[in-house]
């Protein structure tokens, strides 16, 4: 008979369990969350077109309890003419193109934000 043992197993096994309670813990998921859409807040508000700024400025974020984030415009924000900027946002970002500020933050920002909160799990799990 052949035994086979792998030294790292009670390692990865320990660093699995500390993942699981890491993220169970409501403030580190909303931390990592917190990362997330920071990032895509960021990268958004570099594109956006701006007239009077009020829709770059009016870009806001919120995490719920469980952990979600959200990244939306501000449903008060008015430009100097009185017109809300949850209204004309996203005829602007249905316009296309460059216009289209959320759809391209989604398309070419995801993949990068959501590696800047796996880097800083990473750092809190084996660090």
């Amino acid at each position: 008979m052949i035994k086979i043992t792998f030294k790292g197993e009670n390692i990865a096994s320990r660093r699995i369990g500390k993942m699981v309670n890491t993220l169970r813990q409501s403030r580190r998921l909303n931390k990592y969350t917190n990362i997330i859409v920071n990032h895509l807040k960021k990268y958004l508000k570099s594109i956006v077109h701006i007239d009077t700024g009020t829709l770059h400025d009016a870009i806001r974020t919120r995490i719920n309890n469980s952990g979600i984030g959200e990244l939306f415009i501000d449903p008060n924000a008015t430009n100097p003419s009185g017109v809300r900027a949850a209204l004309y946002g996203p005829i602007e970002n249905a316009r296309g193109g460059d216009h289209a500020f959320f759809d391209r933050t989604t398309r070419d920002d995801t993949e990068d934000a959501m590696a800047a909160g796996i880097s800083s799990i990473r750092k809190d799990l084996f660090n």
